[in-house]
Order: structure tokens, then sequence, then C-alpha cells
């Protein structure tokens, strides 16, 4: 006699075989974006942004040297400060 497995596999047509699989189907896609996602956030900020910090501090001192809002001695001061 043939039961249900035999024909229909083990789960048969009555259950909930075909969600239960496209659930980890999705679970597992939805986890692997994630990896990736992950990954290149780690991978892709290897240079910090102090340079372009240090750089756009430079350029405030400068404006604000031509504009006269900082004397000689100040402006040599934040570029000692900060470096080259």
């Amino acid at each position: 006699m043939l039961h249900m497995h035999d024909w229909y596999g083990p789960r048969g047509f009555g259950g909930f075989g075909f969600l239960e699989d496209l659930l980890a189907l999705l679970l597992l896609v939805g986890l692997i974006a994630l990896g990736i996602v992950f990954a290149a956030r780690l991978l892709g900020n290897r240079n910090p942004p102090a340079a372009k910090t240090s750089d756009n501090a430079m350029a405030i001192a400068r404006e604000r040297y031509a504009k006269g809002e900082i004397s000689a001695e100040e402006f040599e001061a934040i570029k000692k400060t900060l470096g080259p």
C-alpha cells in the first residue's frame, strides 16, 4: 500500500512544508546579505577621516588669519598643533 510520504514526499500536500522551505531560504539569503554588508563596512572604512578634518581645520585657520580674526602667533600655534 502506498503511503502519503511514498508518493508526495515526506511532507505531502497537507502541512506547511513549502512555507518552511521558503522561510528557511529567506533567512539564509538575509544572513548572507547581512554578512556582505557587514564585511563591506568593515573593509571599506580603512582610512579614517582624520586627514580631511585636519585639512579642513587648517583651511578655517587660514581663512580666519586672512580676515584678521586671529594673529600671526595664533595662526602659527594652530599650524604647529595640526601638524603638516
